[in-house]
Parts: structure tokens; sequence; C-alpha cells
């Protein structure tokens, strides 16, 4: 997204321990009756505001711009009764793009809250009112209310900006504006009952029960409907997980699903082209991840054969057909897997065992078995993890949210006010850095950071 350029400015941020926790404002030159007299950032804990109240104390506000490659640099910050203080023009001047981030920090100076703004250009802050959500780090919080209530939830990030809430019991659509943080409903968006849903670039892929497929792109109006890549049919893979690989372009795994084995993939550009991937082995159950520099990884599942228990496998970028990895097929199904690095992929089964995938291993592999035990669950198609920026792991199985320490030693349930137990829902990294749930009948979206 680009605003719209001006002269460049200080601006000022207000501290407030309330809802809104504190308003980065500025004040612009008047260019006509539609345009604003102030420019604001507002920034809140969550539906419940308890992030810049709840003990421990945040001591110090600290503001910064985040870069692309990650890099974050402090620009000012205050205590909660300074009530302000003067952002340098620099934040709004230049032609890249970044991020503000609002860090609440402790009297030690560790960080207790944080939150970020999608990716925009610079002059964007002096044009473009927004919100930070900036919830406790390792709490389950109460972000935002939807539109709808939704029963089957699927959740996608879209063109960086937005999130779409899909209802795989209908054809209700929300989106969610991460720059101001607020649901939006979209009336009659969709023709027909979603299944699956994927996002690359400004392309959002659905398809439905029956394996027809449409796209929507962002500008566009309407949808389009099209046609499977040769060789290849949508009902191969409805019902599989989505996984983001590092190109930003989304992988729909077909093995992954709780029944009716596939070897397909089909990978969504950022062009919004279609094209289909073969796995080395047909199946269902698996779990599937993305290793940075390495590719799609595959594990676990079955073949619908006793003599058969398909091998771990790996989908290298660029590849048409995947690769094995030396480990041997195990059958296990209904897993969550999250990849730690380049080299290590961790898998929480059903029944609780937490183990890791080495692959630096060349020959005769098997997991490592690690300290942590989970609970045990009924497993749920919608099951999923996630590594979260500050390193630790998020997941949902059984529709029950954790939180697992990189260390694997230990498995933490997270207490919160939002619907859990449900067996369902709907699990998302959105481009603030954050992960996203819904669970299935509620209207509220749940965070954490």
């Amino acid at each position: 997204m680009r605003g719209t350029r001006g002269a460049q400015r200080s601006f000022a941020v207000f501290v407030f321990v309330a809802f809104v926790a504190f308003v980065v404002s500025s004040a612009l030159s008047a260019c006509g009756n539609k345009t604003p007299d102030t420019a604001f950032i507002a920034v809140s804990g969550g539906l419940d505001g308890a992030a810049f109240s709840d003990t421990p104390t945040i001591a110090r506000v600290e503001l910064r711009t985040r870069t692309a490659d990650g890099t974050e640099r402090p620009v000012g910050s205050a205590t909660p009764a300074n009530g302000g203080l003067d952002v340098p023009d620099s934040v709004s001047s230049g032609s890249d793009v970044v991020a503000l981030v609002v860090a609440g920090l402790g009297s030690d100076g560790a960080v207790l809250s944080y939150g970020r703004t999608p990716f925009v250009d610079r002059s964007a802050f002096t044009s473009i009112s927004m919100t930070i959500l900036a919830p406790r780090l390792g709490t389950y919080t109460r972000a935002l209310q939807l539109g709808h209530t939704v029963q089957k939830p699927l959740i996608v990030d879209f063109s960086s900006r937005y999130l779409l809430v899909l209802d795989r019991a209908g054809t209700s659509l929300d989106r969610v504006d991460m720059l101001q943080w607020r649901a939006g409903t979209e009336p009659s968006a969709l023709e027909s009952v979603p299944v699956t849903a994927a996002s690359s670039g400004d392309t959002l892929l659905v398809i439905d029960a029956a394996g027809n497929a449409v796209t929507l792109v962002v500008g566009a109006s309407g949808q389009t409907k099209i046609s499977p890549p040769s060789g290849s049919t949508f009902a191969d893979v409805v019902g599989g997980s989505v996984v983001i690989g590092e190109d930003e372009a989304a992988y729909i795994v077909g093995a992954t699903r709780p029944s009716g084995k596939s070897d397909v993939v089909l990978r969504l550009a950022t062009d919004g082209t279609l094209s289909a991937r073969r796995l080395l082995h047909a199946r269902s159950g698996a779990a599937a991840t993305w290793i940075t520099g390495r590719g799609l990884v595959v594990v676990g599942g079955t073949s619908g054969t006793a003599t058969e228990l398909p091998t771990p496998e790996i989908l290298a970028p660029g590849a048409t057909s995947a690769s094995p990895l030396p480990f041997s097929g195990d059958g296990v199904e209904g897993a969550v897997v999250v990849a730690i690095d380049g080299g290590h992929v961790v898998r929480v089964r059903a029944s609780g065992e937490v183990e890791t995938f080495d692959f630096a291993c060349a020959s005769a592999c098997a997991p490592t078995l690690a300290a942590a035990k989970a609970p045990v669950v009924t497993p749920s198609a919608d099951d999923s993890a996630l590594l979260l920026e500050r390193k630790s792991f998020f997941g949902v199985r059984g529709g029950l949210p954790f939180l697992l320490d990189v260390g694997l030693t230990q498995w933490t349930a997270l207490a919160g006010s939002v619907p859990t137990g449900t067996n369902s829902g709907a699990l998302c990294r959105t481009s603030t850095g954050a992960a996203l749930w819904v669970a299935s009948g509620a209207n509220v979206a749940a965070i954490i950071q």
C-alpha cells in the first residue's frame, strides 16, 4: 500500500493507560475539505484493553521503525506519566517501506507487550489513521470483533494489509484491515461454500467441495472461475493444508487432509499463476511445513495399506517432484509440525510426544524425542502450529491453544476468554508478525504475539 506523499513534519506520541494505550498524531496541512486535520496511530491491547495495565508494570513505551530485513531502530520513548514525545521527521521521510513498532518495556528493559503495523510507505504515517495492536507477549488476547459468527473458519493473509476470514459452512466473508484492526463484511463475495483457500501476492484462490475453483484479485471486481494445471485437479488437494514458502508462494498439500490420499501439491505463485508438483507417495493424514533454504517437508501419513508407510520427503524450491529424506515412514496421523530453523522440524503428535527431525542426519535417521509432553488430544483437521518471532511455538490442537518453548522443555496451556474446546478453528500468521486464531462458532478473533 502506498500513501500520499506530502510535507514532512514531526509528530507526537501520547501515552494513556486505557483501552487506547497511546496515540501518535501528526498535523497535516489542509488541502481540501476531505483532508483530515490529524492522522493518528492508536495503540490497543485488544478488546479487553489489559496490555498496558497488567502486571508486571510497563515502565516505558518505545517507538521503533522496522525495515524489511527485520532490523528495528528506536526512534523515541516515553513513560506513561510523560504523556508524549516528539518523533523525528525521519520516520516519515524516505521512499522505502517500513513498519512502525510499539514495545512496552518493563523496569528491567524486557519487552512485555509488542505490536507493529504492516509494512507501508513511510509517508502513510502522516496521512492515514492506524491502530497498532500490542498485546502482552505470550498471552492469548481477544483482538477484534468479526462481522459474522464463523462456524468453520478459514483465515488467509491477503495482500499484506488484510486478513480474510471465510466460513466453510457458508459464503460469508469478513475482511480485517490490519492497518486499523477492524473487520468489515464483504456482502455476497463468494458464490459457493469454500473448503480450501490460499493467497499469494494479490490473488486469492478458493476451492469448494465439488473441486471447483475461483480466484479473486485485488483491484478487480467479481471472481474468475479457473481450470487446474495440466495433469491435476482441484479435487486432488481440496481439504489440504496451505504452507507458505520463503518465496511467498502458497503450496496446497493434498497429502495433509485426513482422508483421500493424494500426491499432488498445487503452487500459487505471487503473480497468480498455478502449477502442479508431485510427491513420491500418495498419502493422507500427513503434516507439512516449509524449511527456509530447503523447501516443503512432508512427514507421516498413511497410504491406505498396512504394508506401506510413506517415508518423509522434501519438495525443493523450483522442483516439480519431491525427493526422499533418510527417515523411515511411521504412519503418524493427526500431528502438527513446524520448522525451528533451516535444519530442524518439530512434530507434536496427537498422543502428546514432541520430537525433532534433524536434517543434518544423512542415513538411517530417526526423530529425537524431546522432554516436553503435550496433552493427548483428538486430532482435528484444523490443528496447526507456527513459530512466533519471539522464538516459541504457538499451536492449536483439538481446538485448544498451547505455547511450547523453543527449547522443547515445557508445553503450556494458554488461558483466555476466547471460546476454546470446540475442536475446530483456523490459525494464520499475519504480516504484522502475530498469530491470529478464530475458533469455530466464534465472532471474535484472538491474537498471540
